[in-house]
């Protein structure tokens, strides 16, 4: 990693705008995703609850076939809600994967 290089990442995804902004993936995305889970936690501050149901909503489907849903905010939880709510995750990830 060079100076110039970690700039160059900062520049194309921090910027919010651009080619790299979760809306713009998400519409790049739309259509060819078939399903997905978003997990959040509701006191994450990198990517707030708000932001990641903008995100599914831009992704299209907000229910899965058998009635489940997409979107999912796990309280008092931050951005690593893998770490902060191990069986909660575990078990959501394993119902949504059935």
């Amino acid at each position: 990693n060079t100076q110039n290089g970690l700039k160059a990442i900062l520049l194309q995804t921090h910027g919010g705008e651009g080619q790299w902004t979760a809306a713009s993936m998400a519409e790049e995305m739309k259509g060819s995703v078939e399903s997905y889970k978003l997990v959040v936690g509701s006191n994450d501050k990198m990517a707030s609850p708000d932001q990641v149901l903008r995100l599914a909503q831009l992704l299209g489907k907000q229910e899965g076939s058998k009635g489940e849903t997409h979107y999912r905010v796990v309280e008092n939880c931050g951005h690593a809600v893998p770490f902060e709510a191990m069986r909660l995750w575990r078990e959501d990830v394993i119902k949504y994967l059935a």
